[in-house]
């Protein structure tokens, strides 16, 4: 088999891992050019919000429920043009509150607190921990929850 269609072949596989995970257990997150997929127990905090290679927030986007392959592919394909390569760039996935599929590109962050810092710069809701599978909620997060609960 040829090089290319090896490629192919392993990234049409690594895409569909990504969708599989996230509909079975509510999201993933992918490096879009080596196609590792980090695993639960493994070091590093997930942040969303990664700058493109201008430094401005990729946007993220939302599809319906369940994320198919072909969708799946192409947030990879998309997120590893915005990034340009950094290799703190991921594609990534979850399912939000209203049930559809929320698609962005996040940050690899080693720390907790880098994380934290980070995700409040961003204004983010949350920052995601690989090592124990975890949510940390931020304070964006915090003053959403509350104006909620007020409403």
């Amino acid at each position: 088999m040829a090089r290319r269609e090896q490629f192919d072949m392993g990234f049409a596989r690594q895409a569909g891992a990504f969708a599989d995970q996230t509909n079975a257990i509510g999201g993933a997150t992918i490096h879009p050019t080596s196609l590792e997929i980090p695993q639960i127990g493994e070091p590093g905090w997930m942040v969303g919000g990664h700058p493109d290679a201008n430094g401005k927030r990729i946007p993220e986007r939302t599809v319906s429920a369940p994320l198919s392959r072909h969708e799946a592919a192409s947030h990879i394909v998309k997120t590893a043009i915005a990034t340009n390569g950094d290799k703190t760039g991921y594609a990534g996935s979850w399912k939000n509150d209203a049930g559809k599929i929320a698609l962005d590109a996040s940050t690899r962050v080693d720390g907790r607190r880098s994380a934290r810092r980070e995700g409040n710069n961003r204004n983010e809701d949350a920052i995601f921990g690989l090592q124990n599978g975890t949510t940390t909620t931020l304070r964006v997060g915090r003053a959403k929850a509350r104006a909620a609960k007020g409403a």
